[in-house]
């Protein structure tokens, strides 16, 4: 259900999946587009 929801909200908001698989690399749409640094220090995510 959570993806389910993740997905709708994604639609709602114009973004849309691509699948890169095959093609090559291309910096407009495979690359990060932001960061995040975690305030705290040590954190291990997951």
């Amino acid at each position: 259900m959570t993806d389910k929801v993740f997905l709708s909200t994604m639609v709602k908001f114009g973004v849309e999946s691509i699948n890169p698989e095959g093609e090559p690399f291309n910096p407009e749409l495979h690359e990060a587009i932001t960061i995040y640094r975690c305030p705290i220090k040590n954190l291990i995510p997951f």
